[in-house]
């Protein structure tokens, strides 16, 4: 309102009051403030209000940085998985999930006079970067014999993706062997991340994809010690697996040989990597292959469960104290997973004198529903201090 209306009105009211009104007025008693409010003050309150649209102004764009920030860190910056090379140098690319890596690793000295030479540069493509390492792997000499080995492993947790950046790396490195005539032994391997695999590696100042192999190996031939097999080549440890026999196929998901076709026929599908379902290796194998591994325990879960499709043996055995959590390829008995840790509360169950045992109660399981059947799940639990064998069977 402006100050001449203002004024208007106040001289018409008081022309317009009642007579001795003003007299009344005046003396009434009035009570003092202790302090003025921002009425009465007559203070010139507007640098306060624009310091405070100012700081309200900064506090929103601030929030509009972090959530830019953190919007841009969370796909680009943040680690999806790693992918290690391994020949003689080996190298680690921890990949983002837009397939750029975030960080490359020297695993050890020639793996550090490998990297010096690349222009690297945070964010990278994974596969320009894998065509880098490759043009750097020949320059150095260490692809031109045909009894060179290189190791291609890829630790995701969502195995189906690490499956498809497999066969992706695979095939720019195939593509680069055939372009070049170079005929190395490639192979390649995925599996999940695990602290076991990366404890280990560090002590042994090796990859985790190498320790990973080794661990498979073990697990086709338990004769194998870990602290024998871990410091040979891996040129080393194909001759000792031909030497004895084993199927690598079983333990790995690509194996290219010297003077393996690389162009797919069109006819036969030839080139295109194998993955027909096949029968499942059994509850009595799974079980074998973990103890096996660990050198024996109790089997106090099992399970078996579908990821993505593909069969897996979940098995947790208990030995010495500690709980050794197994996920095994149904098909093939590979280790996928493999983790350990105290086991604090979880009690010894086979060998007690009072326990029936796992057999037998599987076998009064199958007796009750006629025989037969599948199981796909065991655990025993304990329900107010009793045990009790969890038993779920498959039957047609």
């Amino acid at each position: 309102m402006k100050n001449k209306q203002l004024l208007e009105r106040l001289d018409r009211a008081v022309r317009e009051a009642p007579v001795g009104l003003l007299d009344t007025i005046a003396t009434q008693p009035v009570d003092k403030m202790d302090r003025h409010d921002r009425f009465t003050a007559q203070e010139d309150v507007r640098p306060l209000q624009r310091a405070q649209r100012q700081i309200l102004a900064l506090g929103t764009a601030a929030a509009v940085f972090l959530v830019a920030l953190f919007g841009w860190y969370l796909p680009y910056m943040s680690v999806d998985g790693t992918v290690y090379l391994d020949v003689n140098p080996g190298v680690g690319m921890q990949v983002n999930r837009n397939d750029q890596v975030v960080r490359l690793q020297a695993l050890n000295g020639e793996g550090q006079g490998l990297i010096d030479g690349l222009s690297y540069k945070k964010g990278q493509d994974l596969y320009e970067l894998t065509g880098a390492l490759l043009e750097a792997l020949e320059r150095d000499g260490y692809l031109h014999r045909t009894d060179d080995v290189m190791l291609v492993s890829v630790m995701h947790e969502d195995l189906s993706r690490g499956t498809e950046q497999l066969h992706e790396i695979t095939e720019v490195i195939d593509s680069y062997l055939v372009t070049r005539k170079l005929n190395p032994v490639v192979l390649g391997q995925y599996g999940k991340p695990s602290s076991t695999l990366d404890d280990y590696a560090t002590r042994y100042q090796v990859s985790a994809g190498k320790i990973n192999f080794i661990r498979n190996l073990m697990i086709l031939n338990p004769e194998f010690e870990l602290d024998e097999l871990v410091f040979l080549s891996l040129q080393e440890l194909i001759g000792l697996s031909d030497r004895t026999g084993l199927n690598l196929d079983r333990i790995l998901d690509e194996v290219r040989r010297t003077g393996d076709t690389q162009s797919p026929d069109p006819d036969t599908g030839a080139g295109e990597p194998a993955d027909q379902p096949g029968s499942l290796i059994g509850r009595e194998r799974a079980i074998s292959i973990a103890r096996e591994f660990i050198g024996g325990g109790t089997v106090v879960e099992f399970e078996l469960d579908w990821d993505d499709g593909r069969p897996e043996y979940e098995i947790v055995i208990v030995r010495d104290g500690v709980e050794h959590a197994f996920d095994i390829d149904g098909y093939t008995g590979r280790i996928v997973e493999y983790q350990r840790e105290r086991a604090d509360d979880v009690r010894p169950v086979e060998g007690a004198n009072e326990l029936i045992g796992q057999q037998r109660a599987i076998t009064i399981a199958r007796e009750f529903i006629g025989g037969g059947g599948t199981v796909t799940e065991f655990e025993l639990d304990w329900d107010d201090g009793r045990p009790e064998y969890d038993i779920v069977i498959v039957r047609d």
